[in-house]
């Protein structure tokens, strides 16, 4: 027994933890950069390899311990085919799915360089200005009908979140379509929604219900339904807030659902429950079913 614990300790003072890591294509070669948890802020080893996981081992020839990816919290992805990356960060359970995964058009080794990736993405999410997004996430909408998925993007010294395919980033969103994304799959909470130069609206939590409806001219009709819990809340304020809300969801729906028709809000799920028969009768074209869809938002404040 003490043998067993004493040699699993050693395996452990051998090993450094990846907790960052970037990941991008170059000259048909994948590059890594990584950051280890406990290391100096601006140390990164680097590695070149045809795959990402020969390329994380020769990034070990950069120090003294074997690299640990099992407890990698951020994934930054750039150039290269975003859709076999990810299949193959999961092909052999080394590191997990709920890993969260940022994209970017830029160099990935500066961004691991220069930034506080997990820190930052955190702090975003909480905000309610981006939505974080595991690899499992990212592949599940891959692999539905639209084909689409939505993802953090980092664009010089923005973060925003970003509509992606299987080959990579397809448009980047505003602030404001970012902050929408967020809004209509449920993640405010804790936050304060500027009204306007001197009005603050503080929401303690929200929630958003979705409903699908196929009428007479068959075409879908979505309904989002926004609840928001708010601290200190009245009247004419509860209208600017309704507003303000609508105005980020409609932007969000506009470019997602509209230009793109990219389900980043679960609306297949819920046409499989709720409208089936038409679901399997239009699953073929999904994306051209979402852009001429009806979307409709509603938000209730107590």
């Amino acid at each position: 027994m003490f043998t067993s614990c004493k040699t699993r300790s050693a395996e452990v003072r051998d090993r450094a933890f990846i907790r960052c890591i970037g990941v991008e294509e170059r000259e048909n070669q994948e590059y890594v950069s990584i950051k280890i948890f406990g290391g100096d802020a601006s140390e990164v080893y680097s590695g070149k390899g045809e795959t990402v996981f020969s390329a994380i081992e020769n990034a070990e020839t950069m120090q003294s311990k074997n690299l640990f990816t099992g407890h990698i919290e951020q994934i930054i992805i750039g150039r290269g085919n975003l859709s076999e990356k990810l299949e193959t960060m999961l092909s052999n359970n080394r590191i997990t799915p709920a890993c969260h995964v940022i994209c970017t058009e830029e160099n990935a080794e500066k961004i691991v360089k220069e930034s506080d990736i997990p820190s930052t993405l955190s702090s975003c999410a909480r905000k309610g200005t981006i939505m974080d997004r595991s690899i499992s996430d990212i592949l599940r909408g891959l692999k539905s009908e639209c084909e689409m998925s939505v993802v953090p993007v980092i664009e010089g010294e923005s973060l925003t979140m970003g509509i992606v395919s299987g080959n990579g980033i397809e448009k980047v969103l505003n602030d404001e379509e970012s902050k929408g994304i967020s809004w209509l799959n449920g993640r405010i909470s804790d936050t304060v929604l500027a009204l306007d130069r001197n009005t603050d609206f503080h929401i303690a939590t929200s929630n958003v219900k979705i409903k699908t409806e196929v009428k007479q001219d068959d075409r879908l009709y979505i309904d989002f339904e926004v609840s928001v819990q708010a601290e200190n809340s009245n009247g004419e304020k509860n209208n600017l807030a309704i507003e303000k809300i609508k105005d980020l969801c409609k932007s969000a729906t506009d470019v997602c659902i509209y230009e793109y028709g990219c389900d980043s809000f679960g609306i297949e799920n819920k046409l499989k429950l709720q409208q089936t028969k038409f679901f399997n009768e239009h699953k073929d074209n999904f994306r051209e079913v979402l852009k001429n869809s009806v979307v409709r938002t509603e938000v209730k404040v107590n």
